[in-house]
């Protein structure tokens, strides 16, 4: 979101960490579903905040750029006054990043590139477009698979692995 300047959404230090607890699974398919903390086959989500004064975030999804509901994960779209104008001599750029529109004709609007969903008002951020791997029909993001693998491996540590996608060979 560096297009933004500086930032999109504070929290009050005060307030602590905002964690929500969801299935595992429905973040797979791009859903927010509560789940009891500790669960299994849950995880936890933290909080970036609520979004700064003059800032508007949407979160929007597909190619269809629909705007979703709060039990949705979508694209992250920022609109405001901090928000860049263009790209120097890109204008293709512009248009694309910082000039989307959402089927609604609302905008424009910043596209961040992060995948979140909105919650009583505060934005929760839960990985970027290109780091999500669709595999086998689910919705995986890249540093899940790495932290499962360091987890089932003693041999594995922090920045041992990197998930990347590996295009189909014939």
């Amino acid at each position: 979101m560096a297009e933004s300047t500086l930032a999109v959404t504070t929290g009050a230090y005060e307030q602590g960490r905002d964690v929500v607890s969801v299935r595992a699974e429905a973040l797979e398919r791009k859903l927010i579903l509560p789940a009891a903390p500790g669960t299994i086959g849950g995880t936890e989500l933290v909080g970036s905040g609520v979004p700064r004064g003059g800032l508007e975030v949407a979160i929007v999804g597909g190619e269809a750029k629909e705007p979703l509901p709060e039990n949705a994960v979508g694209e992250v779209w920022v609109a405001g006054q901090s928000v860049a104008e263009g790209y120097w001599r890109d204008r293709s750029e512009t248009e694309n990043t910082l000039g989307a529109g959402t089927s609604h004709g609302e905008g424009p609007y910043l596209r961040t590139g992060d995948l979140g969903f909105p919650r009583e008002g505060r934005l929760f951020v839960t990985g970027r477009h290109k780091d999500t791997l669709l595999i086998n029909g689910r919705n995986l993001y890249s540093q899940d698979i790495e932290a499962c693998l360091i987890e089932a491996h003693p041999a594995l540590d922090q920045g041992s692995v990197v998930a990347v996608p590996i295009p189909k060979m014939d």
